[in-house]
C-alpha cells in the first residue's frame, strides 16, 4: 500500500529559474567586472575630451596679444629687415620738413610786425611769401638752454633737438671736426631785429618798401634772412652752424659740410637732422643755405 506523504505547507516553492542563473558564478562575476571596466573607460574618455577642448577654447591667458601700432613682435619675419635711411631728394627734404608734427608748438596764426608802416609790411610779406616763405610755428611752453656761452638771446633749443644736436656734434668731434652752433631758436621779436637792422643797413625806409621802390633790396636780404614770423628758427628745432669760427657762407666749402652732406647727408640724418634749405628745392624762401639744419628724428628719415 502507497502512503503519499502530505504536502508540506512550510516546504520553500522550487527557485524560479532564469538566463542569470543558468550562467555559473564564476562567468557572472567576470562579466560584471568587463561591464565595470568598460564604464571606468567611458567616464575617463569623457573627461579627456572635456579637458581637450578647454585647453584649446581661448582664455585671458592664452589669448596672444597683438603687436601695438601694427609692430611686429621681436623675432618675426619683419626683424630680418632692418630699417635703412632713406635717400631724399631736395624738394623730399622740403616736403618731409613740412609734414612733420613738431612737439611743443603752435602755429603763427597773425604775422608780427615788421616797420610799424601796415602797407610796408604788407608789401614785404607779399615778396617773401612769392618766395616760398610760410608763416611758422612757436614753442607752447618754455625750452632748454643750450649752454653755449658764443651764444645770446638765440641759445635755446626743444629738449629733443638739444639731445640730437649733442649726438651730432659728438659724432662730428669723434671725426676730428670743430662742428658748432652759432644760432639756435629765435623769438619773432628777435628775427625782427635782425632783419629790420639789414633793412635799414640797406638805406630802406618804409615808405619806399610801401611803394614798392624797395622790393630789390627786401628780396635781397631775404636770400638770408626770413621776416619775423616765417623763420624756421622760430620753432626750437632749427640750428645755424660754423666750422670752427668761419663764416655762414664759408661752410659751404669746410670740412664739417663735406662731412654732414656726405652720402645725401648720412651724418646729418643718422641723429635726426636734415638740410633746412638743401640745393635745388624749388621756392623755399631763402635760398639753398648750407649752414641750417633742423630736427626731425631719426623714425622720420628711415625706411
Amino acid at each position: 500500500m502507497r502512503v503519499i506523504e502530505p504536502i508540506n505547507p512550510k516546504k520553500p516553492e522550487l527557485e524560479t529559474i532564469t538566463e542569470e542563473t543558468r550562467i555559473p558564478p564564476k562567468r557572472r562575476h567576470k562579466r560584471k567586472f568587463i561591464i565595470f571596466c568598460f564604464m571606468v573607460f567611458v567616464l575617463l574618455a569623457a573627461v579627456v575630451i572635456v579637458l581637450a577642448g578647454k585647453a584649446q577654447a581661448p582664455n585671458s591667458t592664452s589669448i596672444k596679444s597683438e603687436p601695438k601700432n601694427n609692430v611686429p613682435e621681436i623675432g618675426t619675419q619683419a626683424d630680418t629687415k632692418p630699417k635703412q635711411l632713406a635717400v631724399f631728394t631736395p624738394d623730399q627734404f622740403k616736403e618731409l620738413y613740412d609734414s612733420i608734427a613738431y612737439p611743443n608748438t603752435t602755429a603763427i596764426q597773425t604775422p608780427p610786425t615788421i616797420t610799424g608802416n601796415e602797407a610796408a609790411d604788407d608789401r614785404m610779406r607779399q615778396i617773401a611769401e612769392k618766395r616760398g616763405y610760410k608763416l611758422r610755428s612757436i614753442p607752447v611752453s618754455p625750452i632748454v638752454k643750450i649752454g653755449d656761452p658764443n651764444l645770446g638771446d638765440d641759445d635755446l633749443l626743444q629738449e629733443k633737438a638739444l639731445e640730437g644736436w649733442k649726438l651730432l656734434k659728438a659724432a662730428a668731434n669723434s671725426e676730428g671736426l670743430p662742428l658748432r652752433i652759432v644760432s639756435g631758436y629765435r623769438s619773432p621779436q628777435l628775427q625782427r631785429s635782425i632783419f629790420v637792422s639789414r633793412y635799414n643797413d640797406t638805406g630802406g625806409t618804409a615808405a619806399a618798401a610801401a611803394s614798392g621802390q624797395a622790393d630789390s633790396i627786401i628780396n635781397a636780404i631775404l636770400i638770408t634772412s626770413a621776416l619775423p614770423g616765417y623763420s624756421r628758427h622760430h620753432t626750437g628745432y632749427t640750428i645755424d652752424l660754423q666750422c670752427n669760427n668761419g663764416s655762414l657762407e664759408a661752410f659751404v666749402t669746410s670740412p664739417c659740410f663735406t662731412w654732414i652732406s656726405r652720402n645725401n647727408y648720412e651724418n646729418a640724418k643718422k641723429t635726426g637732422w636734415i638740410p633746412s634749405y638743401p640745393e635745388g628745392a624749388a621756392q623755399q624762401g631763402p635760398e639753398p643755405e648750407p649752414w641750417e639744419y633742423v630736427w626731425v628724428g631719426v623714425d622720420a628719415v628711415m625706411k
